[in-house]
């Protein structure tokens, strides 16, 4: 099993090999694991994990066709008639409205310098009739 070959004191023996490119690093400080580790490629080998090498082709297959199927699940369908608006249409006019009720920008210094005009400074309680 993965533990019984990898979660051993055997493990970490000075110039291991537990697979082809990646060593057990001979190292006592932090900096010397973090450039052991930048020296490991990039890209998994999926024998690495007692896969056969075929389970990578795989992979990217069904990653490539659930990409493709996702946008093509995004463009806009075509549809009947007339003057209609397209999805993005609709999504653009909703955004205008929604930015039409965003509040002016909160700028802090105008109020703090309001708050100090008023009688009894700003630490009194504002009185609302």
């Amino acid at each position: 099993t993965y533990a019984g070959k990898y979660f051993n004191q055997g493990a970490l023996e000075k110039d291991k090999t537990l697979f082809p490119g990646y060593d057990v690093p001979d190292g006592k400080t932090v900096e010397d694991f973090r450039l052991a580790i930048e020296r490991l490629p990039s890209q998994d080998s999926p024998e690495i994990f007692g896969l056969h090498s075929n389970a990578d082709l795989t992979f990217r297959t069904l990653q490539v066709k659930s990409l493709v199927e996702t946008v093509v699940s995004t463009m806009p369908k075509s549809g009947g008639g007339g003057d209609g608006l397209s999805p993005a249409e609709i999504v653009d006019k909703i955004a205008e409205d929604l930015l039409g009720k965003v509040p002016e920008t909160f700028e802090a210094e105008p109020t703090k310098d309001k708050l100090r005009k008023l009688p009894g400074g700003p630490t009194q309680p504002l009185t609302v009739h």
